[in-house]
């Protein structure tokens, strides 16, 4: 069972912890102090340890350093699981030598995965060290012995001949009885033996045996007893030249046909493991001293013949034990990334299932609403919308940061205009604060260029979320927006957001939580507010892969302000500006031209959502309930006369998924001209990435029906629908102006129309100049055109008719040249009354 130590200073932490791994069947120590924990690693020695890093006194840093610096604990793996997530945090952890980083909070099957895994790599990497010096141990032994050999090499020339073959020989069994075979030749004896000591009967034992020794392998003895046993207790050799006399001999008939003998000890690591012993059974044959150290010397590489065999052998079951432990760390690797991908899958998985049926729900509230008029239902209508919306809205963040945390959320810098940006912004929020009856402040500085090179989705989604954030906590007051620019290096700019509101501000100590997430401030009350706690954190992460910085400076029941900057952005030059035709999604302000369109999807809903939405619009719509249905309708000949235009394709579907309808569709010459629109609720990088290589576009679910019109604009042919409007604005409004100059008024006093236009109306043109917002230019236009029309002044009639066009068309160079011509045009009313005198 392995140890655990869990050190954090939070009561609830260390139940919750300990609760998940014991559970798991392991040892859990808990620790709420550093000072205590040090201690306990000491004397219990964990297998691995969790520790927190925010607490009072020794913090989650120190303790690691410390265990670190001691030799009894720096091999014990660290994980570091704390509600700190920033760069920095997770850079010092790892510098101090930790394994692995859990941000709070935490997961259960996360904490539980990554503990396993390390634990594994631990066991593994302690199998290694051990190996590895078992390895080290032998080796030096042997250096230590071939350097003995060279040293009396001298000695050794009668027996190299000898040796050079047994230290060849890697068998044991081979090898001893080689040992035994060229001692005896060595010695010119006719008898010889080996005796090895069997420790479980704690006797030696004949293994080997020449001569008259042969039949008598089996045979023991006592340790001490005989000449083999003294041998193997003294670990010297003897040399007995009468054995016959000899006070120690055996009684037994068996040796007494031996005159002299002689015991060599062999040696494993200068221990005893055998004794060779050889005897002459004849009188005239007398073993001598020299003999005896020759038999010594060759004892000597016999032992180091032995010892090469029992390291090879012990070698080769290191190997083996080596390549079991590579093979567990590559199963640890492999469920490691089976964990990643089943991650991913879930997230697939959820988004599909959850959006599919989103899809439905958005769309047809969406037509309800348009058709009911009762106000009771359509309260209940509003309800299951803005409910949809919120959970869609959970959705999105959740994919959000599960995208950046894998890193396959991807910055795609582009040629992008914040005045722009804003406009679309104060569309989104206008409703709100109106409703809330807080004034929203924009000051965009003229420093800033009219086109930037910068990733306009994730801008657009950063200001979105603080904005949003700004005018859910501001009851009353003014939220202000102020965007400022230090141009360098020529078309470079540092660009500083910063959002300040009188809202009801964040107190010191939750400053350090907000951008952690799913985290929420405690006083917030969810049912009021709302929100899932991942909008800061999902922006904070968003502009550090913008390779910017958001600050927050908050005062209680006063209001906070967040500062955003980024670094670096390019100004975007002639070449990178792009085609801004701006085209209205309102299906009202189009035509198509007849067309038909498949919609290829298993879930009838969907379908009439789309054939709803498309009503009335010229599109004929194509029903296929499944991939191969789709493919029937497409090769049957009776609906040769309706082939489509455009193809919607779910992906997901029974049977046959998407993909393989599409490319199948793509391979037949005579529908691969067919455009196909993925229709999915997949939304995770990977997918889209397949689905751009697959489909000619994509919709993701769930769908609304601008994004539906703007998609279908791309590929069907359409025209635009004047809305009937009174403003007619002139061809040529800077030459209607000059032709006009003499028109009179009538009845009014033109001295009391220019009066209007300097002390009335100028102060908000004052301000229309500096703020550029596109909704107030066509207020103000409308303004203009009734004191136009009430003074009977076509001068300003043109001029009123002209600005508003620009305005609904979204172009923004010619309101520019409109609003900067204004004094121009109350100019050009003033010497229209000269020449009236």
């Amino acid at each position: 069972m392995s140890n655990i130590m869990i050190i954090d200073d939070s009561s609830n932490n260390l139940r919750l912890l300990t609760g998940m791994l014991v559970n798991q069947g392991y040892n859990v120590i808990p620790v709420k102090d550093g000072h205590i924990a040090l201690t306990s690693a000491l004397s219990n020695q964990p297998d691995l340890i969790l520790l927190d890093i925010v607490m009072p006194g020794l913090d989650g840093y120190e303790v690691c350093r410390r265990l670190k610096e001691h030799e009894q604990t720096n091999t014990i793996p660290i994980i570091f699981i704390s509600v700190l997530d920033e760069l920095c945090n997770k850079t010092e952890a790892f510098a101090l030598g930790c394994v692995d980083y859990i941000t709070k909070p935490f997961y259960r099957e996360e904490v539980v995965a990554r503990v396993k895994t390390h634990l594994e790599l631990q066991k593994t990497r302690k199998d290694l060290l051990e190996t590895n010096a078992r390895l080290d141990q032998a080796v030096r032994e042997h250096r230590q012995t071939e350097k003995i050999l060279f040293v009396k090499n001298r000695y050794m020339k009668a027996l190299h001949e000898t040796s050079v073959d047994l230290i060849s020989r890697l068998d044991i069994d081979d090898l001893l009885n080689n040992i035994l075979i060229r001692s005896v030749d060595l010695a010119k004896v006719s008898d010889g033996f080996i005796y090895f000591y069997n420790q479980e009967k704690d006797v030696l034992e004949i293994k080997y045996g020449l001569g008259s020794f042969s039949k008598k392998i089996g045979m023991v003895i006592a340790p001490g007893q005989g000449l083999a046993g003294k041998v193997w207790q003294t670990g010297s050799s003897i040399l007995i030249q009468n054995y016959s006399n000899w006070a120690g001999r055996i009684k037994n008939p068996d040796f007494d046909i031996i005159y002299s003998v002689a015991g060599i000890p062999l040696k494993l690591q200068n221990r005893v493991q055998g004794v060779i012993g050889l005897a002459h059974t004849r009188e005239d044959k007398i073993l001598t001293r020299e003999d005896a150290e020759i038999l010594e010397h060759f004892a000597k590489l016999a032992s180091i013949a032995l010892n090469n065999a029992y390291l090879y052998s012990g070698m080769q079951q290191k190997i083996h034990e080596q390549q079991q432990a590579e093979e567990k760390l590559e199963k640890a690797i492999k469920m490691a990334e089976s964990a990643n991908r089943a991650k991913s899958e879930f997230l697939a998985n959820m988004s599909h299932e959850i959006r599919t049926p989103m899809n439905a729900i958005l769309g047809f509230s969406d037509i309800l609403l348009d058709l009911n008029q009762d106000t009771k239902q359509q309260n209940y209508l509003k309800s299951i919308h803005s409910s949809g919306k919120a959970l869609l809205c959970l959705i999105n963040d959740i994919l959000d940061i599960a995208k950046i945390e894998a890193g396959k959320f991807e910055i795609h810098p582009e040629c992008t205009s914040l005045k722009e940006i804003f406009y679309e912004i104060k569309t989104v929020f206008i409703k709100q604060f109106d409703k809330k009856g807080v004034i929203l402040k924009i000051d965009i500085s003229r420093d800033i260029p009219d086109e930037l090179i910068i990733d306009e989705l994730r801008i657009r989604q950063i200001l979105i979320n603080l904005i949003g954030n700004a005018i859910k906590f501001t009851s009353k007051g003014c939220v202000s927006i102020s965007v400022k620019g230090n141009r360098h290096d020529g078309n470079m700019i540092n660009l500083i957001f910063e959002i300040k509101d009188t809202g009801m501000g964040i107190s010191e100590d939750q400053l350090s939580l907000i951008f952690e997430p799913f985290q929420q401030q405690k006083w917030q009350k969810v049912k009021e507010y709302g929100g899932t706690g991942l909008g800061l954190t999902i922006t904070k992460r968003l502009i550090e892969m913008m390779k910017g910085k958001i600050e927050v400076h908050s005062e209680l029941n006063k209001g906070s302000c967040f500062k955003v900057e980024f670094f670096d952005i390019k100004i975007a030059q002639e070449k990178d500006f792009k085609a801004r035709q701006k085209v209205s999604l309102n299906s009202t302000n189009i035509e198509f031209e007849p067309a038909n369109i498949m919609v290829v999807d298993d879930v009838r809903f969907n379908r009439m959502l789309i054939k709803i939405w498309l009503k009335n619009t010229g599109i004929n719509i194509i029903e296929a309930e499944s991939g191969d249905h789709a493919l029937y309708i497409l090769k049957s000949r009776q609906f040769m006369n309706i082939r489509p235009d455009l193809i919607l394709m779910d992906i997901r579907m029974p049977g046959r998924n998407g993909y393989e309808i599409t490319k199948e569709i793509k391979s037949d010459n005579t529908l691969k001209s067919i455009p196909v629109l993925a229709f999915t609720a997949l939304v995770m990088k990977d997918e889209e990435k397949k689905i751009k290589a697959c489909f000619d576009g994509y919709l993701p679910k769930p769908v609304n029906k601008a994004s539906l019109i703007s998609e279908l604009q791309k590929f069907l042919i359409f025209r635009p629908v004047q809305k009937i409007n009174s403003l007619e604005p002139a061809a040529d409004p800077g030459k209607s102006m000059l032709e006009n100059n003499h028109q009179e008024c009538s009845e009014k006093n033109l001295s009391e129309l220019v009066d209007i236009l300097e002390n009335n109306l100028k102060p908000e043109w004052n301000e229309i100049r500096e703020l550029f917002f596109i909704d107030d230019i066509a207020d103000f236009s409308l303004k203009l055109r009734h004191v136009a029309l009430e003074f009977n002044n076509k001068i300003l009639l043109n001029y009123s008719a002209a600005l508003h066009d620009s305005a609904q068309n979204i172009q923004i160079d010619k309101m520019e040249e409109f609003i900067e011509k204004y004094p121009g045009i109350i100019q050009t009313i003033k010497n229209n009354i000269s020449s009236t005198e």
